[in-house]
């Protein structure tokens, strides 16, 4: 709502975008499940690693569970990475998140995690933008503004067409009926991220 936050907004998403461009498979850290984190646990990072991330050091920097992304569609992925990125780079803080894995409708945002986010947002002393998951779903939200794809295009409508707890109250992006990762067996084998096109693939 100022162009302060605008401001801080671009300045945020240009470091994010720059630092992404040498990230490469080498620096993710692959599991079944992330269980040293919470069963629930999609991704995370450590935070002494900011520094050394920074600092061009190659080693692994992004924990993932390869199921649990396995059955999110890529655009959550992708918002999950930049997620973890933002704390990385821009040391963003996890006050409150849009996902809840516990209690998610199939392919929605739940009612009570984006109030969740709403209330941060408008709180007296918050700053939105050194929450993670808000930074992440922003961008997603623009990817989304900018996409002539149906399903973005729609996305995009239901995010304007939410009332009142319109920030980032949009639905997710549909996986599918089976999981990306189907043979969970088999990706155990390779265990490793691939780059196919120019993308980084699961």
């Amino acid at each position: 709502d100022s162009s302060a936050t605008v401001k801080k907004l671009i300045h945020s998403v240009d470091k994010i975008k720059r630092k992404m461009a040498n990230l490469s498979p080498e620096h993710f850290d692959l599991a079944e499940e992330l269980y040293e984190s919470g069963g629930d646990t999609i991704g995370y990072v450590k935070a002494t690693d900011a520094k050394d991330f920074k600092n061009g050091i190659n080693k692994k920097y992004i924990a993932l569970s390869y199921i649990r992304t396995g059955r999110m569609h890529v655009d959550d992925i992708s918002a999950t990475v930049i997620h973890e990125l933002s704390h990385l780079i821009l040391n963003t803080e996890d006050y409150a998140y849009s996902i809840c894995m516990d209690k998610q409708a199939p392919g929605l945002f739940t009612p009570w995690s984006v109030k969740e986010l709403h209330t941060y947002a408008r709180g007296k002393n918050s700053v939105p933008l050194n929450n993670a998951e808000t930074l992440s779903r922003i961008i997603l939200l623009i990817y989304y503004s900018e996409s002539n794809l149906p399903a973005h295009k729609k996305a995009y409508s239901l995010y304007w067409e939410s009332g009142s707890n319109k920030i980032l109250a949009f639905h997710r992006m549909e996986p599918g009926q089976n999981p990306r990762i189907n043979s969970p067996e088999l990706t155990r084998k390779s265990h490793a991220l691939r780059v196919i096109g120019g993308h980084m693939v699961i």
